[in-house]
């Protein structure tokens, strides 16, 4: 049965990845999965956004980068990401990445959705935007990401990892 082996990759895929999901109204959907592991406040990956250099984005070496799905053309500032950019009539698939720009942050959407943390390659970028970036006082111990919904067709993504959030 189809059905039950699509259930059986989600509780697989899910064991080693963390999923966040806006669901609309009409059942349209946007996610975006994320390692459970190796991204904690120790990992040599946490220590180098102090050090991410101006015009570079935020490597991840100890696993693969957050990937977006959605089936719907979204906007996000500026940017439209697009569904059927994989293939048409398939749900768009996209790695986002956080990139060190002059006095703070963009999100990178790039084409290649399934590849390591370190393989960033910007002749597949799809766009980007501007960041709101702060450090607080509370730390989350794990790389998160969030899709908090702003009503009924829209939505905010929110990326945290130790006292950082974008």
């Amino acid at each position: 049965n189809i059905e039950d082996l699509s259930l059986l990759f989600q509780v697989r895929m899910l064991r080693a990845k963390n999923e966040a999901a806006l669901v609309f109204a009409d059942g349209g959907r946007v996610s975006v999965t994320f390692a459970r592991r190796g991204l904690k406040l120790d990992d040599p990956d946490f220590a180098s956004i102090m050090t991410c250099a101006e015009g570079a984005v935020l490597k991840l070496t100890e696993t693969s980068v957050p990937r977006l799905r959605t089936d719907r053309a979204i906007r996000f500032g500026d940017a439209t990401i697009r569904s059927g950019n994989q293939s048409p009539g398939v749900t768009g698939a996209y790695s986002i990445w956080l990139k060190r720009v002059s006095g703070g942050w963009r999100l990178v959407f790039n084409h290649e959705s399934d590849i390591w943390g370190s393989q960033h390659d910007p002749a597949f970028d799809a766009g980007e935007v501007d960041l709101i970036y702060s450090k607080g006082e509370s730390a989350s111990e794990s790389f998160g990401v969030s899709l908090v919904p702003t009503g009924a067709d829209g939505g905010r993504l929110v990326i945290v990892w130790g006292p950082h959030e974008w």
